[in-house]
């Protein structure tokens, strides 16, 4: 059997061994095609179709990469996992660029498999292919320089824009959201893509804006209004000049991109946002205080240790999360706690017994003593609903009910959409759109708030 996907698995940072790279190969631009086969396939070849006339590439044959754990823990391990098991080759051909506006069709063949025909057809940099709008004052329009704008078309529209702002020499740019790596981001080049890296994360996060204030001359701002990925080079390639890269949809004959400019200094810059995004509602005060945790405090008596501990030594926390407290499967249920599962009403702390010798002997009074001590205490969660064969019985009937009712997230034709992410791999997200769907999830979790008194989640 052979397996070829053209897009890949979707992950940003890695070309997947069964994709198509780059996916819009540019005019002239040649490309690697990437398969995988079953472990007894010997050879391999592309039969590739340009306007009719056919041509046999050899696909050779190439070692799967081994990743490593440089960090030691299961989350770096998980995320380091090959998409292609071990029992199966991976094959590449690499393919000379096509001339403009012309296409191609492909299938990989390997002995009596072939797959199906695919197509791709080359993107070429254009003044046109699309329209960039501007909102600003009329004095920040000329921050846009204007033979910058280019589009990267071919087939029905465009897969790509580009354009660039002008940067003073004096200005520094800060912002695109969370960021680990330097808080001026002049000089670097970095994207806007949500992705989960754990530890080590240099400029990937999971919380990015494409929004940035920029300081030391008269002060400005700006936002790119999509929710695609996009790419900024901050004066990395010439320092005066702000790149701004925006995925598209090539499908879409005719995209509109909004770009958004502000002016004034950052306090003013940040208004002028949160005028068009909403305003955040504050938290209590005690957000704001000193928070612990450890995911490795998975007992009653190790987070009241390290609590002590810590008031001993005077560091003033104020709130303490607890990791590491749930069965691991529901994350409703204390782990080692003893009930009946219910799939027709959410549970109350009296359908729980705690054993004295498990991991949680009374949660209550836990939640009560960390009170007494000063501190605020959260639960982890996910909003997942994880994917585990068989699994306890209160998993699976948690999931009947999301399956029955309608409860998850579902593609576009219909059914279930199922995490592709390598944490939870397959697990079911619950539609929040959804009142019914909330109102069923948050059900599950309001003893936890109402009968033993936790003051919110992670």
């Amino acid at each position: 059997m052979i397996r070829h996907r053209p897009l890949g698995r979707g992950h940003p940072y890695r070309i997947d061994p069964e994709q198509r790279y780059p996916v819009w190969p540019a005019t002239d631009e040649s490309f690697i095609l990437n398969a995988t086969t079953d472990a007894n396939a010997v050879k391999v070849v592309v039969e590739c179709d340009v306007r009719g006339r056919r041509q046999f590439v050899n696909a050779g044959q190439i070692d799967l990469p081994v990743e490593k754990d440089s960090s030691g823990t299961h989350l770096a391990a998980a995320a380091g996992t090959s998409a292609v098991s071990k029992d199966r080759r991976r094959w590449q051909a690499k393919l000379p660029g096509l001339p403009a506006e012309t296409g191609m069709r492909y299938r990989f063949i390997a002995g009596r498999w072939r797959t199906r025909w695919y197509e791709v057809q080359p993107f070429e940099w254009r003044r046109d292919g699309g329209r960039l709008g501007i909102e600003s004052a009329s004095d920040l329009a000329s921050r846009l320089i204007p033979e910058s704008t280019e589009w990267m078309t071919g087939g029905r529209g465009a897969a790509r824009v580009r354009f660039a702002l002008r940067l003073d020499s004096k200005e520094h740019v800060v912002g695109f959201g969370e960021r680990f790596d330097a808080l001026d981001q002049r000089g670097h080049r970095l994207d806007a893509q949500v992705f989960e890296q754990y530890k080590r994360q240099g400029n990937r996060t999971y919380m990015p804006m494409p929004f940035a204030i920029v300081t030391g001359a008269e002060g400005w701002g700006f936002h790119v209004a999509t929710n695609r990925r996009t790419w900024f080079d901050v004066g990395a390639t010439d320092e005066n000049r702000l790149g701004v890269e925006i995925e598209l949809d090539p499908e879409d004959s005719g995209p509109n991109v909004l770009l958004r400019l502000f002016g004034g200094q950052p306090a003013d810059v940040l208004g002028q946002f949160l005028d068009i995004t909403g305003r955040p509602t504050p938290p209590p005060d005690w957000v704001f205080g000193l928070w612990m945790s450890g995911n490795e405090w998975n007992t009653q008596a190790r987070v009241m240790e390290m609590v002590r501990r810590s008031l001993e030594e005077q560091v003033p926390a104020g709130v303490v999360v607890i990791e590491a407290w749930s069965d691991e499967a529901t994350f409703t249920v204390f782990r080692d706690a003893e009930y009946v599962p219910q799939k027709d009403r959410p549970h109350r702390l009296s359908d729980f017994r705690f054993p004295k010798e498990g991991a949680w002997p009374d949660p209550k009074r836990m939640v009560e003593d960390l009170h007494d001590l000063g501190l605020k205490v959260l639960l982890w969660q996910i909003p997942l609903l994880k994917q585990m064969r068989p699994g306890p019985p209160q998993l699976v009937a948690d999931r009947n009910v999301m399956l029955e009712q309608g409860y998850a997230i579902k593609t576009s034709d219909g059914r279930p959409y199922r995490n592709r992410g390598w944490w939870f791999p397959g697990a079911l997200m619950p539609d929040f759109t959804s009142e019914a769907a909330r109102s069923w999830w948050l059900s599950k979790r309001r003893y936890l708030v109402e009968d033993i008194g936790i003051d919110g989640f992670k």
